[in-house]
């Protein structure tokens, strides 16, 4: 038993939580500055921690004596573009661009330019909005096919609009969320915090056979304040994700899962895991649905 003791206290000695102190520098977490050439990283020294700067351009590394200040964290409702001087906010239910050291707006296709900006210069250009979104059916929202969305109206978090920003900060692409197809789901809070009364929750949550959200990219232009929708089919919305419609390898028309010819655009619907059927299996990846050329 105490040969025993001994092998186990010898191998614990290399378990990760005693191993740690004694390994330094196994990874390296880049942070980037907003230019996007160059990123600091720290390193431990034999002295200490030591920070480094690095130009992924000019392949130098310089040391620093302290880390670069972090640039001032936006609102937790907004999503910040690289360089710091635009943020992607929601309005209603809609979505603006709006300059960090500015609270104007200006709407998409307008002319609202400052009288000192330069037109070439994408920086001091306008911001802009998206117009026409709607309860259910709006831009940069987030599905509301989870629990966490009722969490966040508990405590009153609007978590940021659903946003990519390019890396020069000239565009950045959104989503318009169509949800009006999904039925509701009801939860009661049956002892809320403010009051003794019971209080309704309800959201979009679609079930087995019930129809899912559709989404379309789109893409808002800082330069010129556009708002250009992106060509496509609209994605389908699951709870696991968003995703492309099947196509037919043949045609590209829009295939149903399993199907033997062409599926019409019919809105795709929740799903049993237990009870879909499996897709047919092939040597490509590619689905072919309809006849397609003779060979």
């Amino acid at each position: 038993m105490d040969d025993l003791w001994t092998r186990y206290e010898r191998a614990e000695r290399f378990c990760e939580w005693n191993v740690r102190a004694r390994v330094h520098n196994v990874t390296v977490t880049p942070h980037w500055t907003s230019d996007g050439d160059r990123f600091w990283y720290e390193h431990q020294g034999p002295d200490g921690p030591e920070v480094h700067l690095v130009d992924a351009l000019g392949g130098t590394v310089e040391r620093l004596d302290a880390p670069p200040a972090a640039p001032e964290a936006p609102p937790p409702d907004r999503l910040r573009s690289p360089d710091g001087r635009f943020d992607l906010h929601r309005v209603d239910h809609d979505v603006a661009v709006s300059a960090v050291s500015s609270a104007s707006e200006v709407m998409a296709g307008s002319a609202g330019r400052p009288a000192e900006a330069d037109p070439k210069d994408v920086r001091s250009g306008p911001a802009v909005r998206t117009t026409g979104g709607e309860a259910d059916r709006a831009y940069g929202a987030g599905a509301e096919s989870s629990t966490q969305w009722v969490t966040n109206q508990r405590a009153g978090i609007t978590p940021p609009p659903v946003g990519l920003w390019s890396p020069d900060s000239r565009r950045v692409v959104t989503h318009l969320l169509d949800q009006r197809a999904v039925p509701p789901l009801h939860l009661l809070e049956s002892r809320p915090p403010e009051g003794v009364h019971p209080r309704l929750w309800s959201y979009r949550m679609p079930l087995v056979g019930d129809d899912l959200a559709t989404t379309a990219l789109v893409v808002l232009d800082v330069e010129t304040g556009d708002v250009v929708p992106v060509a496509g089919d609209p994605l389908l919305v699951e709870w696991g994700g968003t995703r492309a419609p099947r196509r037919c390898g043949s045609c590209g028309r829009r295939a149903a899962r399993g199907a033997s010819t062409c599926a019409s655009p019919t809105p795709r619907r929740a799903r049993s895991p237990r009870s879909s059927p499996r897709p047919p299996t092939t040597t490509s990846s590619r689905i072919r649905c309809c006849p397609g050329p003779a060979r």
